[in-house]
């Protein structure tokens, strides 16, 4: 199937939605609700004086708002969360021989893993 503008693109991810009965949408638009929702936890954390309990079970909003920025950090340094929502990947388990479940910096022509962990130090399910 070609899809060749923006609404039949549209008109392809509402039949998605109809076919699987819950919302297809493109990934920035899925990214976007998330970066919005942590938007909106810090600004709740940086204006409350004292914690709030909220659907969080017994977690205080306040707690939640408080690590947002260092959970935003992670998600963006993250190769796993990259490869398992933009390339579809399993979850790698077992770990690579050579770098033993340790990430070993960034991969290049010069420095790449035999064993295809591609140096975060993990490779395929065991």
């Amino acid at each position: 199937m070609e899809i060749k503008n923006e609404e039949e693109a549209y008109l392809a991810l509402k039949a998605l939605s109809q076919y699987y009965r819950e919302p297809v949408k493109k990934m920035s638009d899925y990214c976007a609700s998330i970066w919005a929702w942590f938007d909106a936890l810090e600004a709740k954390y940086r204006e409350e004086k004292t914690p709030d309990i909220s659907d969080f079970g017994d977690t205080p909003l306040h707690d939640i708002g408080k690590i947002v920025p260092t959970i935003r950090i992670a998600i963006h340094k993250s190769s796993m969360l990259g490869r398992l929502m933009y390339e579809g990947e399993k979850l790698r388990t077992k770990k690579c021989p050579i770098h033993n479940g340790t990430w070993s910096g960034l991969e290049h022509p010069e420095r790449i893993c035999p064993h295809n962990c591609n140096l975060t130090g993990w490779i395929g399910k065991e």
